[in-house]
């Protein structure tokens, strides 16, 4: 039905906060799905059979767990200095380290992985706690327009970044050393 209550028809007022049906189930849902990003981030290495790629696995695992830490701490923080440490963004914060981190989970350093979900739990928590509402019609449409941009600006940055970094580390590999296998 109608989420009567939602949304105020000044239109400019802010949209009042629905309570999560049960954050114990909401907490196990994202636990869940933290743990089946390990199988699709490691299963992105694709291989498994040498002791390189076990150990390249167990890296995306480590960068993995500590993404989603990251975007844990870092919307704790956030919402802790905005007021009242809230638990649902808290775990929105761990989803939005753990989609940075998919991206690369190989390259970077630990400290970088939890810095990258540090990032990608601030932007998420921002994107869903500053919603402006626009109505349309008569009906409500909600557009984040500022947040949509700052996360287009930081997302090219950190590409653009995280692009150079590997592609001068592989400038400085020798070619027929790198094609050996063990």
């Amino acid at each position: 039905g109608p989420r009567l209550g939602r949304f105020t028809k000044a239109g400019a007022a802010p949209i009042k906060p629905f309570a999560a049906s049960s954050i114990p189930l909401v907490t196990i849902g994202v636990f869940i799905l933290w743990l089946g990003w390990f199988g699709f981030n490691g299963g992105s290495q694709l291989a498994i059979g040498t002791a390189p790629d076990a150990i390249a696995v167990s890296k995306i695992f480590i960068n993995t767990l500590l993404a989603g830490a990251g975007g844990v701490m870092a919307a704790a923080t956030v919402t802790r200095l905005t007021g009242k440490t809230d638990v649902v963004q808290m775990l929105n914060g761990c989803i939005g380290g753990l989609v940075a981190i998919t991206a690369e989970p190989l390259m970077p350093s630990p400290i970088a992985a939890i810095l990258i979900g540090g990032v990608g739990g601030i932007m998420l928590g921002m994107l869903f706690g500053n919603l402006v509402t626009i109505y349309i019609g008569g009906g409500s449409f909600i557009i984040p327009w500022l947040w949509i941009l700052v996360s287009l600006i930081i997302s090219t940055i950190v590409g653009i970044i995280s692009g150079y970094l590997p592609a001068k580390k592989a400038s400085e590999l020798d070619p027929i050393e790198s094609l050996r296998f063990e």
